[in-house]
């Protein structure tokens, strides 16, 4: 728990590289995961409340990781789609784990798509809801903005614009010599991301 109100959680990693740290990886499994968790409860569900502010509190994590890549130099993000356009969508990969700085920046396409499938699932979970929460517009938007940011700076097309490929990053990658990973590709969640956007109001 990074604080308390609001509720503000980090997935810590325990060992390797990161040890100690927290990476937009495992940062963006958090969100899938809480997401994907509280779209499988029935509205009946004595815990959901609970799932609710769990998954809150991952987003929470992630805003903030996005906020402070915003402001560093090297987001290599152009144009910043998030909160009205004052914030690029997608964070540095690498975080203390206080989330009070930023270790590596640069998005990482691998962690960013977990986080924006995530937000589906949530925003969706909570959707026909009587009383929504407090963060359903705000993840919604996020939800949308975040799948435009991910198209604009972790995609690039072709020399014909034909074709489009996943770059291994905001900063790296794509037809150029750094090629890019093919881990790093999720059709399901590419189609999870057209979808909400075609279907999205109030753009």
């Amino acid at each position: 728990e990074v604080e308390q109100d609001p509720p503000t959680y980090s997935i810590v990693a325990e060992g390797g590289a990161a040890g100690n740290d927290v990476v937009s990886e495992g940062q963006g499994y958090a969100l899938l995961i809480s997401g994907i968790v509280l779209a499988s409860a029935e509205p009946n569900d004595p815990n959901r409340d609970s799932m609710i502010d769990i998954f809150y509190g991952y987003f929470n994590g992630w805003k903030k990781m996005a906020e402070l890549s915003s402001i560093n130099a090297g987001n290599c993000q152009s144009t910043k789609f998030c909160a009205s356009g004052s914030i690029a969508c997608l964070p540095g990969w690498k975080f203390p784990k206080e989330l009070n700085g930023i270790i590596g920046s640069g998005s990482a396409p691998d962690g960013d798509v977990d986080a924006i499938t995530g937000m589906v699932f949530g925003v969706q979970a909570v959707a026909d809801d009587a009383t929504k929460p407090v963060w359903f517009e705000e993840v919604r938007q996020w939800a949308d903005a975040s799948a435009t940011q991910f198209m604009y700076h972790e995609t690039v097309a072709s020399s014909t614009g034909e074709n489009r490929i996943v770059k291994l990053g905001s900063c790296w990658g794509g037809w150029d010599s750094n090629g890019n990973n093919p881990s790093y590709h999720s059709p399901g969640s590419y189609r999870i991301m057209r979808d909400y956007q075609a279907n999205f109001s109030g753009r």
